[in-house]
């Protein structure tokens, strides 16, 4: 059981709302410990948005594996994205690979853990199912026991977000964190413009 620490309010987290943050996580865990509920070493940035000025307030709450979206190397609308790279990403801005969304099919599912390969780990963000509140990143509850098969029968490995520690040491990071990002972004839009109308690549 892991609690989706995802800040008291859903306060997204930018440059201008910063000094909040702290608050916020100390939020989550009072009700924590009200409840008997470990402290979460774990955070979702709530909307996806991201800075990188917030990471030492989380360093400094025990927070070791931060997932944000899959933005900015992909637009948010689509819910694509990249596998987390431990190494080359910091644990405290993890990629996510997929990030349902109602129109999702079994090939967007398929394209985003197939990337969890060479030491690679693919994300995945489910927000409801079905989410009443927020209607953009709902799933029927069929297609979610139809995207859950394809992982089973496929013998995926799935795992909470705070037993990544299991497999990778959270307090190897990189110096300069955007960077991955900015790389990634770059090829993507060298793979994009290369491509034709049919979404063929060019020879």
């Amino acid at each position: 059981f892991e609690i989706g620490n995802h800040t008291r309010d859903h306060l997204g987290i930018t440059d201008k709302t910063l000094d909040r943050l702290d608050e916020q996580l100390t939020g989550i865990e009072e009700q924590c410990l009200a409840h008997g509920i470990p402290k979460p070493v774990t955070f979702a940035w709530p909307g996806n948005a991201f800075s990188v000025q917030a990471l030492a307030t989380l360093q400094k709450h025990g927070i070791q594996f931060a997932r944000r979206g899959g933005s900015p190397e992909y637009p948010y609308e689509a819910g694509r994205g990249i596998a987390f790279e431990p190494g080359s990403d910091h644990p405290l801005l993890v990629p996510t690979a997929g990030d349902a969304r109602p129109t999702w099919t079994l090939p967007d599912l398929i394209r985003a853990v197939e990337q969890a390969r060479d030491g690679r780990i693919a994300v995945l963000q489910f927000h409801g199912v079905p989410d009443t509140a927020h209607s953009w990143v709902s799933l029927d509850q069929s297609d979610f026991e139809g995207l859950m098969k394809y992982l089973s029968l496929n013998k995926y490995k799935v795992i909470a977000m705070r037993d990544l520690e299991q497999y990778i040491d959270p307090t190897v990071a990189p110096d300069h964190p955007l960077e991955i990002i900015e790389v990634r972004k770059k090829k993507i839009e060298e793979q994009e413009s290369r491509r034709n109308d049919r979404g063929e690549l060019r020879e």
